[in-house]
């Protein structure tokens, strides 16, 4: 470990830029193999030797100024390429799958792309579904073969929904203040992200749906007063009369 402590910071003093996440990710995995140990599955395993094989290519040509062919004897740079062509082809077929699906939101559409598998945790995750999305859409892992449904993993790319959500939904956002109407988005009660569409009466990031639509009294319930079902009205009369 000293020697790759050693030779990261090395790399740094010689203004070497590495993608450190990456190298980071396959550094542990090398260190489970070499104790004849890991939890990732064998996708897993190529997807990581997929990433590192750019790692090796980018060193070569912009640091080294060699051919990476060159400089690899041929049956290393072809398993090279192989194992990342393997990768690359069935992770577009995931890629293609999935832009059938109409999101609707950016924030959607970007965040399947932090998608894993629950089971194997392979980021080769395709839909035969087609059509609008819902929180029932299936999904299907193409290494491990579980199929399951968005809502089962929707909380794994929360915060690419809500960033994407924000710049997506900002100026309507900003009009609808203006002009005092409801905004398009709020603050989910149970995830406490930004990511409520009152349209679609949904959380994007996490599903929740409202328990609560209205007062006992028949006023609309908004989502700050989701906690207690009762409108500002009602609870103040009856913190009233709690007090007494």
């Amino acid at each position: 470990m000293s020697l790759l402590i050693n030779a990261v910071e090395r790399f740094k003093t010689l203004n070497i830029q590495v993608e450190w996440g990456k190298f980071d990710e396959l550094s542990q995995l090398r260190n489970e193999i070499e104790h004849y140990y890991t939890d990732k599955s064998p996708d897993v395993v190529l997807e990581v030797v997929a990433k590192s094989f750019i790692l090796i290519r980018d060193f070569i040509r912009k640091y080294l100024q060699e051919d990476p062919l060159e400089l690899l004897d041929d049956k290393c740079w072809q398993a090279l390429l192989d194992t990342a062509d393997v990768y690359r082809v069935e992770k577009e077929v995931c890629k293609k799958s999935l832009e059938k699906i109409n999101w609707k939101y950016t924030a959607l559409a970007e965040s399947v792309n932090q998608i894993r598998c629950p089971d194997c945790h392979s980021s080769l995750i395709k839909t035969e579904d087609e059509g609008d999305y819902h929180l029932d859409t299936s999904l299907f892992c193409s290494y491990c073969g579980l199929y399951f449904p968005f809502k089962e993993v929707i909380e794994q790319c929360s915060e690419v929904i809500e960033q994407c959500l924000s710049e997506d939904l900002r100026a309507k956002t900003h009009t609808a203040i203006k002009e005092g109407d409801e905004p398009p988005l709020g603050t989910c009660p149970k995830c406490d992200r930004d990511t409520y569409l009152l349209a679609e009466d949904c959380c994007a990031a996490c599903g929740y749906k409202r328990e609560y639509l209205y007062c006992e009294c028949g006023n609309p319930l908004s989502l700050d007063e989701q906690f207690q079902g009762l409108c500002s009205s009602c609870q103040y009369g009856w913190d009233k009369i709690m007090a007494e």
